[in-house]
């Protein structure tokens, strides 16, 4: 679910409150996760939609998002 965006959302606008300045990181999953940010008024950076399937994943979430932890990293920074 996107539980965990709502919530950040949340956190980013409690940080807005104090004047400081949120931006998310999230991957095309084909999830308007973008949308949902923008129209919280914050700003996203979309990565790229996985190319190929992730190798075996060290991370949980590797399976499901198609990446593993360290390219999310890479891409990231």
């Amino acid at each position: 679910g996107l539980g965990h965006v709502k919530r950040c959302l949340s956190l980013a606008a409690a940080l807005a409150a104090t004047g400081a300045r949120a931006v998310f990181v999230a991957r095309d999953l084909g999830v308007d996760v973008q949308g949902m940010v923008a129209a919280a008024g914050f700003d996203a950076i979309t990565l790229p939609r996985p190319t190929a399937p992730a190798p075996h994943s060290s991370v949980p979430h590797g399976s499901w998002a198609g990446v593993e932890a360290a390219l999310d990293a890479r891409q990231t920074v």
